[in-house]
């Protein structure tokens, strides 16, 4: 399980799936059968309302990490709040289908960022996806999830193992609790909701975020910022690719600048490195199965990881710019 993934599906949704490792980024049709309970969450969520907390559990290396959120939604727009159980206590994100802002009460910053309940939508749907997996996808009654009734999901690997459980309300059409595993069957991470209020009165200013003295920074702030920490040229990718998150890396003494990129149909990564290039280590840190193009140029190795073939990676590194 790629932690980033679990991290980006919580934040982007207040009810979504967690990915398996190896899963496809990026959105475009599902090649598969869409369960109906799952068709009707992505065609009722503009109009979903509703308020509640959940918990979220991620557990990785043996170590289980809690964080308690409330959450508010109305159709497109979201608001969570982290309330306790976290080292990040009192973070605020509000989301459109335009963009996400997360407040950070530690640096007093917004950070700016794409939208993510689309694709998370997606995700969801890819696993709970007849053909998706080599087993049949299994609906059970599932009991009641804070104070609702709901139908269960859960879908199994070629092993017969479980790859992921969902309880969903069908009356409200909103995912109430998911859980998912690794290949070895050990739980990796769960959401749950304790309580939730359907239709409430909901204030247009709950989806601000209102803090004075915030700065805003965006990912080509933090572009900027690491390049020239790491003594780089801020280089980046062509229009039509959105940059989502920058990192900076030093495995073993090596500079490495991580870049995601994301538009409509797929993600890429974009590596610059000042240091011998192992393509091997960089899928893993890219937690997923993608194709990979490497080329040097003065001095510098840098890399391209995504789902696009290699020669469409070979054309999009003639494309990048300063």
């Amino acid at each position: 399980m790629n932690r980033s993934f679990i991290v980006l599906l919580v934040a982007a949704v207040p009810a979504v799936a967690f990915c398996q490792r190896g899963t496809r980024h990026g959105g475009g049709p599902v090649q598969a059968d869409i369960h109906p309970l799952i068709q009707r969450l992505m065609d009722q969520k503009q109009k979903v309302r509703f308020s509640g907390v959940r918990v979220v559990q991620h557990i990785e290396r043996g170590v289980r990490r809690l964080m308690t959120e409330s959450v508010v939604r109305d159709g497109v727009r979201i608001r969570t709040e982290v309330l306790h159980d976290s080292e990040v206590k009192g973070q605020i994100s509000v989301e459109d289908d335009h963009k996400r802002l997360v407040w950070s009460p530690a640096t007093n910053e917004i950070r700016e960022m794409p939208a993510r309940e689309s694709e998370a939508m997606f995700r969801l749907a890819r696993i709970f996806a007849k053909g998706e997996s080599k087993s049949e996808v299994k609906e059970t009654d599932g009991g009641s999830i804070a104070g609702f009734p709901t139908r269960q999901l859960e879908v199994d690997n070629s092993k017969g193992g479980v790859v992921s459980r969902a309880w969903i309300d069908p009356a409200h059409n909103v995912l109430l609790k998911l859980q998912t595993f690794d290949p070895r069957g050990d739980l990796v991470g769960s959401i749950e909701f304790t309580s939730v209020q359907f239709n409430p009165t909901i204030n247009a200013s709950t989806f601000r975020i209102d803090k004075p003295g915030a700065r805003l920074v965006t990912p080509y702030d933090d572009l900027k910022r690491l390049s020239a920490e790491m003594g780089f040229k801020p280089m980046q990718l062509p229009r039509g690719w959105t940059l989502l998150s920058v990192r900076k890396l030093e495995p073993k003494g090596v500079k490495v600048l991580m870049q995601l990129y994301g538009n409509q149909r797929s993600r890429v990564s974009f590596f610059m490195i000042q240091g011998p290039v192992n393509a091997d280590r960089l899928k893993r840190i890219e937690g997923r199965n993608v194709n990979s193009y490497v080329w040097e140029n003065n001095g510098m190795r840098f890399a391209l990881l995504g789902d696009p073939s290699e020669q469409d990676l070979r054309q999009l590194a003639s494309h990048i710019t300063e």
